[in-house]
């Protein structure tokens, strides 16, 4: 297989639609942070660099991990070097952020050391930005501009609550309406800000007023034990409860089946059970990762099998099987010591719900080289996209894919518009075969999606839009525009 580390030659391959892209020739990485710093965005800042690929973690504008690969290194180390970059491409992607924060130093500071240092090896350099004629230094520019935007942020924090503070805020059961009726997927509530709907993780409205610490009691209070909310028609599961904030999904997508996302399920069934070494499973949004690592879950557990979950827990799952959940596989635990854990519990399937980082991706070539069968979740609208954001990871020092040989299959989800009724799920299921594995070992991304789609048969994702149609579900017209989308299904 190529080396695919130098992604920066095609950023294109990763990108999603409504990415930030860019050449860092054009913006510098200080301009980037700042922009985001004050829009206070959360996600994931990539640069494709010669030789590898750093990430900086964005928390409400705030850099709070930083990673650089094939190095495998973290922390803040990490982010100064990263921020010394002046080469190279970027993507800033909005998502939540589950990285350990590992940087806990206002993200100002660390701005400014990089510009110090950068400015201090021109100057040792004698370089185009050092020296007393220099006019300005990255540093005294990068005051200025901490400075301006600063002002702008207080004034449009004031301006905000002017507007906001002085509409009416709905009450709970309104909000819901309205995020449903504008085909939102979630909604937000956190204390002092406007009620947020989102839509496949990314924000689609701001509805008026302000919310209270009242709102979020009631809600509390009004989904129970069960942690459900009923809406007219709509249900509304409560998936996180802080002191500060609600987060609400509707519960089409909070109680995710295999039945319900529209899988061929004999074909999921037999994967399944007959696994492996590794199932992947691929979506597009982190949120969409977890509900199909929820899923997969519970169907193991209904059919006998004891799951060990690493990761949070999000749900309870029914039936004869045994679920072992545990939270943040790395804490305090090497990857031998996790793999000597798992032997002694003697599960019949482990789950990775997120896979983040090289790390992650030892533990997991670990585990299925152990023995274990193993599922694990990575970003993307199906197998071949997956495999092209994450071969950094996998890459073997020998060439070629390491994880290509382990593979058993992947289960993908998609979130297709509907009719008018909001997103609906359109599942996949495709079994690994020889031919996938050659294509991806020559490097050939597209080529291995086509042959995993069409090697699916009934459990393909172009199998599950022609039920879809065949049930009434999409018209037409909808299906032809979601149609050239799906992985190696053609136009």
């Amino acid at each position: 297989m190529r080396d695919r580390t130098d992604t920066m030659e095609r950023p294109a391959d990763v990108l999603g639609g409504n990415d930030l892209v860019g050449s860092l020739r054009v913006a510098s990485i200080f301009d980037i942070c700042q922009f985001l710093l004050l829009g206070a965005r959360s996600g994931t800042l990539t640069l494709f660099r010669r030789g590898g690929t750093s990430r900086l973690f964005f928390d409400a504008g705030k850099i709070v991990n930083a990673a650089e690969e094939p190095e495998r290194k973290q922390g803040r180390d990490a982010a100064m070097r990263i921020l010394q970059l002046r080469e190279g491409g970027f993507r800033f992607r909005v998502e939540e952020i589950v990285a350990p924060r590992l940087i806990e130093e206002p993200t100002q500071n660390l701005l400014l050391e990089a510009a110090r240092r950068l400015d201090e090896e021109e100057e040792i350099a004698g370089g185009e930005g050092g020296g007393e004629g220099a006019a300005v230094s990255r540093e005294e520019e990068l005051l200025r501009k901490q400075a301006e935007g600063e002002s702008f942020q207080s004034l449009f924090s004031r301006l905000e609550k002017e507007v906001t503070g002085g509409a009416e805020t709905a009450p709970v059961d309104g909000i819901l309406a309205a995020a449903a009726s504008r085909g939102a997927d979630t909604v937000v509530l956190r204390e002092g800000e406007s009620p947020v709907a989102a839509r496949g993780g990314r924000v689609s409205h701001r509805l008026p007023g302000v919310v209270r610490k009242e709102m979020i009691d009631e809600v509390r209070r009004a989904a129970g034990e069960r942690g459900v909310i009923v809406s007219g028609e709509e249900r509304f599961r409560l998936v996180h409860r802080f002191r500060d904030e609600a987060v609400l999904l509707r519960d089409a997508r909070a109680a995710l089946s295999f039945e319900g996302a529209n899988f061929h399920v004999p074909s999921v069934d037999a994967l399944l059970e007959r696994m492996r070494g590794v199932v992947l499973l691929v979506a597009e949004s982190a949120d969409e990762e977890r509900l199909l690592a929820d899923a997969t879950a519970a169907r193991l557990v209904e059919r006998g099998h004891t799951v060990a979950f690493l990761g949070e827990r999000r749900r309870a799952f029914a039936g004869p099987g045994i679920a072992i959940h545990r939270a943040g596989p790395f804490r305090g635990k090497t990857r031998a010591q996790l793999v000597a854990d798992l032997a002694d519990l003697r599960p019949s399937r482990v789950i990775l719900p997120e896979l983040l980082d090289g790390e992650d991706a030892a533990l997991l070539l670990d585990l299925a080289r152990s023995g274990r069968p193993v599922l694990a979740s990575l970003p993307g609208v199906g197998g071949a996209d997956a495999l092209r954001r994450s071969a950094g990871w996998f890459a073997s020092p020998s060439g070629g894919n390491a994880l290509s040989p382990l593979l058993a299959g992947v289960i993908s989800l998609i979130f297709a518009p509907g009719n008018g009724d909001g997103p609906l799920p359109l599942g996949g299921v495709a079994p690994w075969s020889a031919r996938a594995a050659a294509a991806l070992d020559g490097g050939g991304y597209d080529e291995a999606g086509s042959v995993l789609e069409q090697g699916a048969g009934d459990g393909s994702l172009r199998a599950a839009l022609d039920r879809l149609v065949r049930r009434g579900a999409l018209d037409d017209a909808t299906c032809a525009a979601i149609a050239p989308h799906i992985p190696g299904a053609g136009s």
